[in-house]
Formats: structure tokens, C-alpha cells, sequence
């Protein structure tokens, strides 16, 4: 996805464990990977929907991760699924 200078999505969470999660934009930079901003999710174990936008600090690619506990549960996995700005 090639974006301008903001971006807006939507995450859709089904079955797991009922509880507060983060979710967590990165911008891809080459052994550091810092954290643009996050989202707290709290998920009760029905299917929740959150939307969520940010406007990009830079040019680059970014990515997302989800933390539950303290731990990262999913990342993206690659580069073809990562948002790209111009």
C-alpha cells in the first residue's frame, strides 16, 4: 500500500484471550525499528473492530505488531505487507 501523509486502517480481533493488547506502529530502519506510536486494544473475547490512523514521521516503510502481556504475539512478516510513504 502507497500512502500520502496519514494513514487510517482497521483491525478485527476473533477467539483468543479476553484482555488489554497494543498495537504498535514501527518504521522499518535497519537493526533499530523504533516505535512511531501505539494503540491500546481491550478486547472482551467478543469480536472487536478498532480503527486506527497516524501520520507517518517520514518516508519509509512501516510496520505492525500486536503485545499481549508484555509479549509480542503477531508481527508482519515481510516487506510485501508493509505500508510504504512516499
Amino acid at each position: 500500500m502507497t500512502l500520502g501523509n496519514s494513514a487510517n486502517g482497521s483491525i478485527t480481533f476473533t477467539g483468543g484471550s479476553a484482555g488489554t493488547y497494543t498495537l504498535v506502529v514501527l518504521k522499518d530502519v535497519f537493526g533499530t525499528d523504533p516505535a512511531i506510536t501505539s494503540y491500546t486494544i481491550n478486547y472482551t473475547g467478543a469480536t472487536s473492530t478498532k480503527t486506527i490512523a497516524f501520520t507517518p514521521s517520514s518516508s519509509g516503510n512501516y510496520y505492525f505488531h500486536i503485545e499481549y502481556g508484555g509479549n509480542t504475539i503477531w508481527s508482519q512478516p515481510n516487506n510485501t505487507t508493509r505500508l510504504t510513504v512516499k
